[in-house]
């Protein structure tokens, strides 16, 4: 008789009151490509390519499915009355550690969702990939991520720079972490 190593299957979906978090999938690469190839978007989120195209949606897309089987990276759409309004994901992972991004479409903006998902994203990470500590971090200007962040109980890291695309010069980049222990505790 021949084991078989059983891998527990992390859940890929996640429900708040108003939002739907999944995988994202092909289909989403237009309506991804509209809403990262928005100024207004990548002038905040640093990491986004500018000018993004659909087929960089495409790939960005494809690449998720063997980040996730190798325990790398979570990606989940953000999806608010069924339409695809952002992204927030944890990547970066490894020795129990792992990075928290997220970026909502520009008319999205100051209706709570950036908080929702991250807030869900977060207890993911920590409750179902068994995480110890999340970094983030934000262009020192984007005072709404700041508050986002420090709202989920994120404490400074320190600052680095980072080029930010759009923008086409280095900024300042806040960095933050959270560890599992004061998520628990709050």
């Amino acid at each position: 008789m021949q084991k078989t190593k059983s891998r527990a299957r992390k859940p890929l979906r996640v429900k708040t009151e108003r939002l739907h978090l999944r995988p994202f999938e092909t289909a989403d690469a237009p309506r991804l490509n509209e809403i990262c190839g928005d100024i207004r978007v990548a002038n905040w989120a640093w990491g986004i390519p500018y000018p993004y195209s659909e087929e960089m949606a495409l790939e960005w897309i494809r690449k998720q499915k063997a980040e996730r089987d190798k325990g790398k990276a979570y990606r989940f759409a953000i999806e608010a009355e069924e339409v695809l309004v952002g992204c927030c994901d944890i990547d970066e992972i490894e020795e129990g550690a792992g990075a928290l991004n997220f970026w909502l479409a520009a008319n999205e903006w100051g209706k709570g969702y950036g908080y929702e998902a991250a807030e869900a994203v977060v207890g993911f990470a920590f409750n179902h990939l068994g995480l110890n500590m999340i970094r983030s971090g934000y262009l020192n200007d984007n005072v709404a991520a700041g508050r986002i962040l420090a709202k989920l109980g994120f404490g400074s890291a320190g600052y680095d720079y980072v080029f930010a695309h759009a923008r086409r010069r280095s900024f300042l980049h806040a960095r933050v972490k959270l560890e599992q222990e004061r998520w628990a505790a709050a």
